[in-house]
């Protein structure tokens, strides 16, 4: 199986495909120095690089988007969505020990708890979510490194190549 290296130090990795980094969002690049901040692995698999990816296209895309709307999700709001998301499958595990068994890190978690807490607000107050959610990412100039996987508009996430 082809595997992706993704090593902390590194920052970028760009080829002729024009796209600074790994991927850009509205022109701000995307580096697998920050795929490195959200994860403990130092090689993965190209469809779990596309996920991390995938989650700061999201994140970059929505977090700005759902600000307009007045909706922001607060450090408390993040530590008890991060706390509903783990405590359930801590068992006998420290919260340290269960990230390397997931090999995330705390980072990691707490974006994908702020994205949950903005969803959920969403909700709250569009009338279309999932509509509100495709006409951001429509909004926005998405554009990912070839190597690394292609956009997928339709989806709203990085399909891995092969």
């Amino acid at each position: 199986m082809k595997r992706v290296l993704a090593v902390v130090g590194l920052v970028v990795l760009s080829g002729c495909g024009g796209v600074p980094g790994v991927a850009s969002v509205n022109g701000e690049s995307i580096t697998l120095g920050e795929i490195a901040d959200l994860t403990t692995e130092v090689t993965m698999p190209p469809e779990r690089l596309a996920r991390f990816l995938s989650l700061l296209i999201e994140y970059r895309v929505e977090v700005p988007a759902a600000a307009e709307l007045g909706i922001s999700v607060s450090a408390e709001e993040i530590d008890q969505r991060v706390d509903e998301l783990v405590t359930p499958v801590l068992e006998d595990l420290s919260y340290e020990a269960w990230l390397k068994t997931q090999d995330v890190t705390d980072l990691g978690v707490r974006r994908i708890a702020e994205l949950d807490v903005l969803g959920a607000k969403l909700v709250a107050q569009v009338a279309d979510p999932a509509a509100w959610r495709t006409t951001a990412l429509a909004a926005a100039q998405i554009r990912v490194e070839e190597r690394y996987g292609a956009w997928n508009p339709e989806l709203g996430v990085v399909v891995p190549t092969s």
